[in-house]
């Protein structure tokens, strides 16, 4: 027994002296200086990132990337990708595919920043002409929630076009950079890098998508017919996706999902499990509908775990209070995190952390359908309503729902 264990052991612990050498060793003191930058990067891209996304403030994430000009290069990919091939340790090898991921996009989004910088800045001070008024672009998406007329919805929804054209234009040049940067990285194409990179087969992820689809296409028709009957002189034939915002608001529910009642509901329901949120010095929310606010609810882990925030752009009704419980979802997961690895604070599966503000997100319509509720209504009539607003986002409904 003793020389079967000494002849399995002496090759592994080889193994191990082998990977673990001397040029092992200088290698990941190399990546642990990278390290240290890369988190430092990470750190000013988030606060310059919030302050365009919540105030509007001009983007310049091109000068951080300058400044960090030795970071993201080739050679640096090499050694993460040769350092991740010696590694014993499977935590460790873990930790270098998550680096080595961050440095592949980041060495793309150094040579895209200027770009995407520019669209940025566009969205955040851009005007649209709305019946001879100009409006922020960002406050776009609050008066097609509150137009209670189908036609000046259309009349707006129009008035964004000229605006659209230019963040296509400039969106375009973005994906022709990302293809072309994911060849000079050794990949056939972009999505390839991303199948390796990430580890997922994107055909078989079609595929189930797809099945979903069909499997849920009566249920979804079915539902959305249910609310659309509520709207007079709307159905499948006329809703366009300009309608969609006054659905996702919903009137008739509205006054059951008041701005004033969205963060005490917040506290009292994680009070109730426990989590006492507003004693969380780490996890910061801005509410504040700013009309150069970025619309869409959003979490930023400046810092994890130490300075989180979340922002939301109330429009009233349940969908702000969906969406706010959902990011807080997240953001009690970077703000409660007790881990030290720089790869497992931010650059690693962004599953984990949805699959836990998903799982809130859930729990919160529940919770509605029980508390906020007409008597009219019912909890089925809520249950109804919440279940149809995910599906609005499917390819199906976007290939059911008319321009």
């Amino acid at each position: 027994m003793k020389k079967t264990f000494l002849t399995l052991a002496v090759p592994f612990i080889a193994l191990c002296l082998s990977s673990c050498g001397p040029g092992h060793r200088e290698n990941m003191a190399r990546i642990d200086s990278l390290r240290v930058s890369a988190e430092q990067l990470i750190r000013a891209q988030s606060q310059m990132g919030w302050e365009n996304w919540v105030f509007g403030k001009m983007s310049n994430q091109d000068s951080l990337y300058k400044s960090n000009v030795d970071l993201f290069t080739l050679q640096n990919i090499e050694l993460v990708k040769q350092a991740e091939l010696d590694e014993p340790d499977s935590t460790q090898r873990k930790r270098l595919h998550y680096f080595k991921r961050y440095l592949s996009m980041e060495f793309i989004g150094k040579q895209i920043a200027a770009l995407t910088d520019s669209v940025s800045n566009v969205e955040s001070t851009i005007m649209v002409k709305v019946a001879g008024k100009d409006v922020p672009y960002r406050q776009i998406p609050s008066l097609l929630a509150k137009e209670k007329s189908q036609e000046k919805r259309a009349e707006i929804y129009v008035a964004v076009d000229p605006v659209l054209d230019s963040l296509n234009t400039m969106l375009i040049r973005v994906e022709n950079t990302y293809q072309q940067l994911s060849r000079d990285l050794g990949y056939p194409s972009y999505n390839a890098m991303l199948e390796e990179l990430k580890g997922i087969d994107l055909d078989e992820f079609k595929r189930v998508c797809e099945m979903v689809l069909a499997d849920t296409k009566d249920l979804y028709m079915q539902l959305l017919d249910e609310q659309l009957s509520r709207y007079p002189g709307i159905n499948r034939g006329n809703f366009h996706r300009y309608d969609t915002s006054p659905l996702f608001r919903s009137e008739r529910f509205t006054a059951f999902f008041r701005g004033d009642s969205m963060m005490p509901a917040v506290l009292r329901t994680y009070a109730g499990m426990g989590i006492d949120i507003g004693s969380m010095n780490n996890l910061q929310i801005d509410s504040e509908p700013r009309e150069t606010k970025n619309p869409r609810a959003v979490c930023f882990p400046i810092e994890v775990p130490s300075d989180v925030r979340l922002s939301i752009k109330p429009t009233g009704g349940s969908d702000d209070f969906s969406a706010l419980f959902h990011e807080v979802g997240h953001g009690l997961h970077f703000a409660s995190t007790t881990e030290h690895a720089i790869e497992f604070k931010y650059m690693g599966e962004p599953t984990v952390t949805v699959r836990i503000s998903l799982g809130i997100h859930i729990l919160q319509s529940g919770l509605a359908a029980a508390v906020h509720l007409d008597a009219n209504e019912g909890p089925q009539g809520f249950r109804s309503f919440s279940c149809l607003l995910p599906t609005l986002l499917h390819p199906q409904v976007q290939r059911e729902v008319p321009l």
